[in-house]
């Protein structure tokens, strides 16, 4: 087996090679021009074409092959799922191309806008805490916010009849009761919910837009220091604020107790069926919509200790 992949591994090297040499023919070859008389039949810049000849370049090129498979490797838990260790390693490479002379900060170590020096702000990912920072930071910079909407709630929560009406109806009702494990629609939007970021709850969209909010597609990459937008804008901020969310680390449980889905642990109601004595408490959507909030973790925390107590 070390031997084929040996072997595979020098075929790549020796493509590669090979790719580099005959760009540098075709470049050496090709008459001069300037980057903006690269242009299609209709006079539009091909910049789709004059990426993916960048991108190949960088696909194929040995030296990078070769460091990333040295690097990655060292910080990959191979008895955990990967697909989440290879995006978090490519946000860290993403996050240290950034220029030295840009103030970064994760969403979880900001605390107000006198972290920030002089100049635009990007704000990375447009959930509630990306929201809710965006319009605190636009009161004294330029800003931007970067992502995907995720919906929000259609009401203001602190009038009287959000209090009184709307929220006893969403979160006690159809939240508590209705989209739980135990029901067929619980069951049915159970992944979704869990797999998509939350609807925006204080922050709507026109308070973005009266804050001064650009919104901008997600990023990247990063172009000569700076992020890279997904139309391939470059944005000259001065600050980042990464919030990007997070996620449960089940990592320390060296136990028999994850299935298919490596990234949630098998229980119902948060009681282990194969591990005595083992409980969860607090998971999103542990047993309903509701289990994240304070409604929610009381029920599920009093089904657990009716648990151990009946164990």
């Amino acid at each position: 087996m070390s031997e084929t992949a040996h072997n595979k591994w020098k075929a790549l090297a020796v493509l590669g090679v090979a790719y580099l040499i005959y760009l540098g023919i075709v470049t050496w070859r090709s008459q001069p021009k300037r980057f903006e008389d690269d242009r299609d039949e209709d006079g539009a810049q091909t910049a789709f074409d004059v990426f993916m000849r960048g991108f190949f370049v960088n696909l194929t090129n040995p030296k990078g092959i070769i460091f990333f498979a040295a690097v990655f490797p060292q910080f990959i838990d191979v008895d955990r799922p990967q697909l989440a260790q290879y995006l978090i390693l490519g946000a860290t490479t993403f996050a240290t191309d950034l220029g030295p002379d840009i103030v970064q900060l994760h969403s979880g170590g900001y605390r107000n806008p006198s972290q920030l020096q002089e100049g635009g702000v990007l704000v990375v990912g447009a959930g509630n805490s990306g929201a809710e920072i965006a319009v605190e930071v636009a009161g004294r910079h330029p800003t931007w916010l970067a992502g995907r909407e995720s919906g929000h709630v259609p009401f203001r929560i602190e009038g009287a009849a959000a209090r009184f009406v709307f929220l006893p109806l969403l979160f006690r009702l159809v939240g508590h009761r209705v989209l739980t494990v135990d029901t067929p629609i619980g069951r049915k939007l159970r992944p979704r919910l869990m797999s998509h970021g939350a609807p925006l709850v204080r922050v709507k969209p026109k308070d973005l837009a009266a804050a001064g909010i650009q919104r901008v597609p997600r990023v990247v990459g990063v172009r000569e220091g700076r992020p890279l937008l997904a139309d391939q804008r470059v944005l000259e901020v001065a600050n980042v604020v990464w919030c990007t969310g997070s996620g449960a680390d089940f990592s320390w449980i060296d136990l028999p107790v994850f299935g298919e889905n490596e990234h949630e642990p098998m229980h119902h109601r948060g009681v282990v069926a194969n591990q005595p004595g083992l409980y969860f408490v607090g998971l999103f959507f542990l047993y309903a919509m509701s289990s994240g909030f304070l409604p929610g973790v009381d029920r599920d925390a009093e089904h657990v200790v009716r648990a151990i107590m009946a164990g």
